[in-house]
């Protein structure tokens, strides 16, 4: 490095080199050398980043964020009973991450699984009393299927994992 001065300026940068004898004289003088160097930089420049600031930028930036989604397509019956043949039958049911077993399931026109309900209260027997496993099991609703969505408004936590291709339950 070049020998400097108390105070030059060398590629933009100041560079102080202060003798530990200095007196407070020669100290004060010094520091308004620096002084006067820095105020006479130019100010740092402003940068923009491409982004308008303004009291509305996070709710336009929200909204151009939003996606929309394609409406549901409409298929003929012969597509729809097309498709319908490759889904499921049924499905295996994990309760607490175990393997419980399967229970029948279709699909409805809205793409919703739903399962049958007496075979989801078979594998839930023993988790609950048996006057009223008993009791939901003779009922004529025991045969019907029923969503998902119905399920959960009904309190029972049951999800579709699309990964594994399988119903979640936690009791």
């Amino acid at each position: 490095m070049p020998e400097v001065g108390p105070s030059e300026a060398i590629d933009d940068q100041i560079v102080v080199s202060a003798p530990a004898s200095r007196n407070r004289r020669e100290s004060a003088a010094h520091i308004a050398q620096i002084s006067t160097i820095a105020q006479s930089r130019d100010p740092m420049p402003q940068v923009s980043l491409g982004r308008e600031q303004s009291s509305t930028g996070l709710a336009d930036a929200t909204a151009a964020m939003q996606v929309a989604l394609p409406p549901l397509p409409v298929f003929t019956d012969e597509e729809r009973g097309r498709l319908l043949a490759l889904a499921p039958e049924s499905m295996v049911v994990r309760i607490d991450g175990i393997a419980a077993g399967e229970v029948a399931v279709r699909l409805t026109d809205t793409r919703a699984v739903a399962v049958q309900l007496g075979d989801l209260l078979d594998l839930v027997a023993e988790r609950m009393p048996a006057e009223r496993y008993d009791q939901l099991r003779q009922s004529s609703a025991s045969a019907s299927f029923v969503t998902l969505d119905r399920l959960r408004d009904a309190g029972i936590s049951v999800q579709y994992d699309a990964a594994y291709d399988e119903l979640r339950m936690s009791v």
